[in-house]
């Protein structure tokens, strides 16, 4: 779990995201339940978590926040996606 939040980390920087406190509590709590699905694995399996959070928040936001020019991103927008992503 913890080297999938640090990925977590790395690739939101890398994506010029932003995690809010209450994120990282979900991301902290629901990393370790990622399952590997098909081509999902590893990294990737990682990566699709972040992606998917972040197209979680722009298809459901009434207004996009952005600090900056990164965009935050909530306990919200992650909440249930790693049993989405595992198939539970």
């Amino acid at each position: 779990p913890q080297a999938r939040a640090a990925l977590v980390r790395l690739l939101a920087e890398e994506r010029s995201l932003r995690l809010g406190a209450d994120a990282w509590e979900v991301v902290n709590r629901e990393v370790g339940s990622l399952r590997p699905r098909g081509r999902l694995t590893g990294a990737r399996l990682v990566e699709a978590y972040l992606d998917r959070a972040a197209t979680r928040h722009l298809g459901s936001a009434d207004a996009t926040q952005a600090i900056g020019s990164a965009l935050s991103l909530t306990a919200a927008d992650f909440e249930g996606l790693a049993a989405e992503l595992s198939g539970c």
